[in-house]
């Protein structure tokens, strides 16, 4: 197996360690409550040292799909993410609407 070297995190980086899995919570006030459009946001966390959170919350649009994604690639290089593997984990519970066919083609 690969040793994947742990990222240096930025200073406005809080650590918590989630009390069901013991897990390090990284989060950071630059990465909460980002807004995408004027109904959409997102907050993004990482977990450990390669486990992307996104948070996305609000009416989804395409406009706020391609913020979304630019804000995505930020946080990947920010936290370190963006050439070592990772894994994504999205919870999608606060989303208003189903994105458009649109929207979910202008993905990645």
């Amino acid at each position: 197996m690969k040793q994947i070297q742990t990222p240096d995190l930025p200073e406005d980086f809080m650590v918590a360690t989630c009390s069901e899995t013991g897990a390090m919570v990284h989060k950071s006030h630059q990465w909460t409550d980002i807004h995408l459009t004027r109904d959409y946001s997102v907050s993004f966390h990482l977990i450990n040292d390669n486990i992307l959170s996104a948070y996305p919350r609000g009416i989804i649009s395409y406009e706020g799909t391609l913020e979304l994604f630019k804000n995505y690639d930020l946080f990947l290089n920010a936290a370190g993410l963006a050439n070592h593997p990772f894994i994504e984990i999205s919870d999608y519970s606060q989303l208003d609407n189903i994105p458009s066919k649109r929207a979910r083609l202008s993905g990645k």
